[in-house]
């Protein structure tokens, strides 16, 4: 019996001098275009193998660690990645960016370490996430999101030194559901905060009154109605209500005023 050899691919010219195969033909085109398509990302990105050397990077990670001419060279282990940048003095505080991203070189479980860089304006976002093909190493400017973070959290902070001193009782809500509340609201319910947290506003209210509890939410006029509020053992009492919506982490978030009369 004949058997057939296997099929030989035609030499074709690559059109840098070198000849090869059909098949090394297409596969220089396809690594040509997932190098073009990294190049184009926003974000800085990098692929290492298993023994966490270097497979390709984009230029923006190059840029985002703080380096334009990095070492992007295949082969280049990861941690001397790293160690270029932290010698470079990148970092606010460079021991500490050292320690935590000795972190992320260990573990690579994809949780995302923000630190604030030398200028003491931008923020980096590394986010590196270990696989059985190697890993994925990302890195992102998040300053202006950091930014607005951080003005929320101070806002929020003010706001909790505001609604603590208040004589009101307070009751933020999200989703439906009570996140925080403050001690004159601890007081009116005769219950702790924590107990408050997780339950829906209209759960403190008495049922006739729900509805119209409801509605002043979801028109936020800031309008007074009174409503029945139940304590937690059944006692009611009649309270005033106002209701605002506040921006929080979360985007809007509402706010209801109660008070004793």
């Amino acid at each position: 019996s004949m058997t057939q050899s296997p099929p030989v691919s035609d030499p074709v010219d690559t059109g840098d001098g070198a000849t090869g195969t059909v098949n090394e033909g297409a596969d220089r085109t396809s690594d040509a275009g997932v190098a073009d398509a990294l190049q184009a990302l926003g974000v800085g990105i990098a692929l290492f193998d298993t023994d966490d050397r270097l497979i390709i990077a984009n230029q923006a990670f190059a840029r985002l660690q703080g380096l334009d001419d990095l070492d992007l060279s295949p082969g280049r282990a990861y941690r001397e990645l790293l160690d270029d940048s932290i010698n470079h003095g990148i970092y606010a505080d460079n021991p500490m960016a050292k320690a935590m991203l000795g972190d992320i070189a260990k573990h690579g479980d994809g949780k995302p370490l923000d630190l604030l860089l030398a200028d003491q304006e931008r923020w980096l976002r590394h986010e590196d996430r270990r696989t059985k093909q190697g890993r994925t190493a990302l890195r992102q400017d998040v300053s202006e999101w950091k930014q607005v973070s951080i003005r929320l959290s101070d806002s929020e902070n003010r706001y909790r030194l505001l609604a603590d001193a208040s004589l009101n009782g307070l009751l933020i809500h999200h989703d439906g559901l009570i996140r925080d509340a403050n001690a004159a609201a601890s007081q009116l319910f005769s219950s702790p905060v924590a107990s408050l947290i997780g339950r829906a506003p209209t759960e403190l209210v008495a049922t006739i009154d729900q509805p119209r509890l409801e509605e002043a939410m979801a028109r936020d006029t800031g309008n007074v109605v009174e409503i029945t509020c139940l304590q937690p053992n059944g006692t009611p009492f009649l309270a005033e209500a106002r209701t605002r919506r506040i921006p929080s982490r979360q985007g809007q978030a509402g706010v209801i005023a109660l008070r004793d009369v």
